[in-house]
């Protein structure tokens, strides 16, 4: 094994990944998420094992897992695909307040744990994202990342991307006061979802929204829970077509006290807020607090993202897409990791901030 990575192991989550991108790769498990398939080895997985695992019609797993083993081809990896047939990322699913099938925070977990077993370190490197929940490390998958890697929790640290840095106004934030009303502009050019929160359960608000001027939507807040893991009401909600959204949002005169309200656009290029708009665009899980996100020194995540505390932990020179850089950043952890592996991911986060400065 290569001298300067020693005791650890990769964790990928990806796409999928191709058969060319397996050969002769040290494989100790895989996860199929697609398709529930799951193998172990002996101490490594066998090319014959692999091969109905080999799948990767986005062509994106195969090639981070190329450039982590350019950089590390001696390190064994776990390799857990995520994404769907549809495209989609697999994720935890629900049914009257049941988990009834796991998704990709399910599967580091298993990994992590394999990792443990085999007295290994762990770095996983994950290199999708998205707006599901409220976007502040308060969600269920940040809650299940947290079960296996933070502060405290040592030798297992998660990589992620941050997301394109591109200036997008995908994030609306506002506080009503009671009795009071805000509106809130954005413009879609296309079907959109929107994910809405509000800070406070069982207060009496109404949300109205409107396509070019037209009723779309009527949604009230005095009939919802708060999520079992923050406490936030939250509301998923489409708007077909194009044009100016308008949304009315009326807090009742006999609220205890001003409820925060966020509103994220769910989708690449479909639509953009005009006005309360908290231009912060580092994407689940990279915004989690105990994951390392990766970012471009060139992109515009955030006003602060130059301030060393700030998202993303990690800028890096050069062009995108972030998704092929972030395993440089998964590989330098790794050798960190190799030297002490008691080290956590705060612990990492100061010794990156040495290495990778921001300025």
């Amino acid at each position: 094994m290569d001298n300067a990575i020693e005791n650890s192991c990769f964790i990928v989550i990806d796409s999928g990944f191709s058969q060319e991108s397996l050969r002769d790769a040290k494989v100790i498990a895989v996860r199929d998420l697609a398709n529930g398939v799951t193998v172990t080895g002996a101490p490594y997985v066998s090319m014959d094992d692999l091969q109905s695992f080999t799948h990767d019609p986005l062509n994106h797993g195969s090639v981070v897992l190329e450039k982590l083993r350019s950089l590390a081809p001696e390190i064994p990896v776990i390799l857990i695909r995520v994404i769907g047939e549809d495209g989609r990322i697999i994720r935890t699913r629900w049914h009257n307040g049941e988990l009834v099938s796991e998704g990709w925070t399910e599967a580091y977990i298993w990994a992590v744990e394999l990792c443990k077993q085999l007295g290994l370190a762990s770095v996983a490197n994950c290199s999708f994202g998205g707006i599901m929940h409220a976007a502040d490390g308060t969600g269920w998958e940040s809650h299940q990342v947290a079960q296996v890697t933070g502060a405290g929790k040592t030798g297992h640290v998660l990589v992620a991307a941050s997301g394109p840095g591109d200036g997008r106004s995908v994030h609306a934030s506002w506080f009503t006061q009671p009795g009071a009303t805000k509106w809130v502009e954005a413009k879609q050019s296309e079907s959109t979802t929107y994910n809405f929160w509000a800070a406070s359960p069982h207060q009496e608000w109404w949300l109205t929204a409107r396509l070019n001027g037209e009723v779309v939507g009527r949604f009230e807040g005095s009939g919802l829970d708060g999520n079992m893991w923050n406490q936030r009401q939250q509301l998923m909600f489409d708007i077909d077509g194009d044009g100016d959204v308008s949304f009315e949002f009326t807090l009742s005169a006999n609220a205890q006290s001003a409820v925060r309200c966020d509103c994220w656009v769910r989708g690449e290029n479909s639509s953009r807020f005009l006005n309360y708009i908290d231009a912060r665009l580092v994407v689940e899980p990279a915004v989690f607090p105990q994951v390392i996100a990766t970012g471009l020194r060139s992109g515009s995540y955030s006003p602060d993202q130059y301030e060393p505390d700030a998202k993303p932990d990690v800028l890096v020179d050069g062009e995108g897409p972030i998704s092929f850089r972030t395993p440089e950043v998964t590989a330098t952890i790794a050798r960190l990791l190799s030297v002490d592996p008691t080290l956590d991911v705060v612990q990492v986060r100061q010794l990156l901030r040495k290495s990778h400065p921001k300025q």
